[in-house]
C-alpha cells in the first residue's frame, strides 16, 4: 500500500519523523485521520506497482520512536 499526504499540515507534522532515502528510515507512532483508496486497476506509488493507497488527511497526534527502540516482533515475552 501507498500513503500520501493530502495537505501540507500533515507532511510538516509526520515528514520530520519519517525520513526516507538512502540510509535513512523512521518510526513514528502516529494517530492520523484518512482514507483508503482502491482497489485501482491503474495502481498507486512507485510505477503504479500498488493496488491500494491511505491518504492522511490530518494528523492528531505523533511522536518519534528512537532507534534504539525494537520493534515489536523483536520483543520476547
Amino acid at each position: 500500500m501507498d500513503f500520501e499526504f493530502e495537505n501540507d499540515q500533515a507532511r510538516e507534522v509526520l515528514e520530520p519523523l519519517l525520513p526516507v532515502g538512502k540510509g535513512n528510515s523512521g518510526r513514528a507512532n502516529a494517530r492520523v485521520v484518512g482514507r483508503f483508496d482502491g482497489p485501482s486497476k491503474e495502481g498507486y506509488g512507485h510505477l503504479n506497482s500498488l493496488p491500494f493507497r491511505f491518504v492522511i488527511m490530518a494528523v492528531e497526534k505523533a511522536e518519534a520512536i528512537l532507534p534504539d527502540v525494537p520493534w515489536p516482533w523483536y520483543v520476547k515475552k
